[in-house]
């Protein structure tokens, strides 16, 4: 009885289980039932190859054991943007941004508001859902394209959640690959950083184009 599969075996299983997702969701079909199938092709596999059940069991339980800490962190996420919306934190940020932030540097703004934002709570969802969609209001009454706006919303709060300490994936990654969070961090910094800079300079100028815009705050309805 062998302990490991081929690569061939791999690549066939592996192609076979994209398939067989792919299939279920041009049916619509609900999420159980691909992860049904999903087992269900595991496990003929085993029982054709005459593998250990056992041991493939057990690598599966402490695959879910390793990411479990994310689904922890997923789960503190979705408490805190709900508190924030509940509690009237869009409606500030739109509010005070109008009055502080200039035409001028808007779109950089924005950047690094949803990339600090990302970058303390470790969701890009949340950043786009909460200081993203504040940024929208503020960027459309002061004359921005929306598209503009979203692109800006995008970057800073993908780039935040890809190098947080507490996002899910960026946990999730070293953790399947049994390395160290930190040193994971740390390499996605050679690339990572330099992007987000060329963004910043890109949204700045882009963002002269409308920095003549004729926006008067005062007409903004408290």
């Amino acid at each position: 009885m062998r302990d490991q599969i081929s690569f061939a075996d791999s690549v066939v299983i592996m192609l076979a289980i994209i398939a067989l997702i792919v299939f279920c969701v041009r049916l619509g079909l609900a999420l159980v039932i691909p992860l049904f199938l999903c087992w269900l092709i595991i496990f003929l596999y085993v029982k054709i190859r005459r593998l250990d059940w056992s041991k493939v069991e057990g690598y599966a339980v402490g695959a879910i054991r390793d990411g479990f800490q994310s689904v922890l962190i997923v789960m503190a996420v979705g408490a805190l943007i709900g508190a924030w919306i509940l509690s009237g934190t869009v409606p500030t940020l739109i509010y005070y941004g109008l009055k502080i932030i200039s035409p001028k540097i808007f779109l950089p703004a924005t950047l690094f508001i949803c990339s600090l934002l990302s970058l303390a709570t470790g969701t890009s969802y949340g950043s786009a859902g909460s200081a993203g969609l504040a940024m929208m209001g503020i960027g459309i009454s002061m004359g921005f394209p929306p598209g503009m706006i979203a692109g800006a919303v995008i970057c800073g709060a993908l780039f935040g959640d890809k190098m947080s300490p507490f996002s899910d994936t960026t946990n999730l990654c070293p953790a399947m690959a049994g390395g160290s969070l930190f040193k994971h961090i740390g390499m996605m910094c050679w690339n990572t950083i330099p992007a987000w800079l060329i963004c910043l300079v890109i949204f700045y100028f882009l963002g002269m184009k409308y920095s003549g815009a004729n926006f008067d705050p005062t007409v903004v309805r408290e």
